[in-house]
């Protein structure tokens, strides 16, 4: 569960805090239950220097007695904007959020809702590699189509390691989750 080194093909994780000891990408969403939307998807860049300040930032969350296990739109109501902020100001951070209009309309256009859901995760993940891309690892959100999504990414980037998020460091996890509710929270209100 961690990146390939330049010689060889063996993951490397550390062992301390179960964060990856390269760049890594995480994906959160919101909404897709619904069936006319809105929907958020949320990637976080998350390299070894951003990981250990995300991490305390998301224990303060819970020192402050979050619930942030909550689903979505739970999480979302208790975060404020400067919380948000402040994830935003540790790690990049790239949303596509679409509005009801969009979301349907989209989704009429590919028929099938997991190509949607594929398209968008995959697009969140290109724009965050683009300007970083010495990523190595992608931890694709729960409820997102895990294959689907490898399958679209290795065409583009063969080298990259893609695994599904509860297999990945969770505090970025959840700071990926957070955002996503609360921007799907934004759009519903």
């Amino acid at each position: 569960m961690s990146a390939p080194s330049s010689k060889s093909n063996v993951f490397v994780m550390s062992t301390a805090s179960q964060t990856p000891a390269v760049p890594y990408i995480v994906t959160g969403q919101a909404g897709f239950s619904k069936p006319q939307g809105p929907f958020v998807v949320c990637a976080l860049y998350v390299s070894p220097d951003f990981a250990t300040p995300l991490k305390k930032h998301i224990q303060k969350l819970d020192r402050q007695n979050i619930d942030l296990t909550k689903k979505n739109n739970g999480i979302a109501n208790f975060i404020s904007p400067k919380q948000i902020e402040k994830i935003e100001a540790i790690v990049p951070v790239e949303t596509i959020a679409m509005s009801e209009e969009s979301y349907n309309n989209l989704l009429k256009e590919t028929e099938c809702p997991i190509k949607l859901l594929t398209w968008v995760h995959c697009k969140v993940i290109k724009i965050l590699i683009s300007c970083y891309p010495q990523t190595q690892l992608i931890y694709v959100g729960t409820g997102a189509p895990l294959e689907e999504i490898k399958i679209s990414l290795s065409k583009a980037f063969n080298e990259l390691k893609v695994m599904d998020a509860d297999s990945g460091p969770e505090e970025a996890i959840r700071a990926a989750r957070i955002i996503a509710g609360k921007r799907w929270k934004q759009r519903t209100d």
